[in-house]
């Protein structure tokens, strides 16, 4: 499931280990084996809903993998057409 190989072979002939690939692995595995959703510091449950001030709201989609979805609290209009019909003074 994982590449295994964690150490790189230098042009010397020395094996090296390859921190970067211990790196990304090391934090596949601790998402695999999360039971929890970390967000900020804090560790909310499956399903469990929060607030992020006043701008979304998250909740825990599955706490196995720490997967979690922010959506914004309010709609954004970016593109508004002004339809004014009176004279300018």
């Amino acid at each position: 499931m994982f590449d295994v190989t964690i150490e790189t072979m230098c042009s010397n002939g020395n094996v090296t280990p390859d921190l970067a690939r211990i790196s990304r692995l090391a934090s596949q595995i601790a998402c695999m084996c999360s039971d929890y959703c970390e967000y900020k510091g804090r560790q909310y449950s499956q399903g469990q809903k929060w607030d992020d001030g006043c701008e979304f709201t998250c909740e825990c989609i599955d706490e196995g993998t720490g997967k979690y979805q922010c959506l914004e609290k309010y709609v954004t209009y970016t593109h508004i057409i002004s339809v004014y019909s009176g004279s300018v003074v």
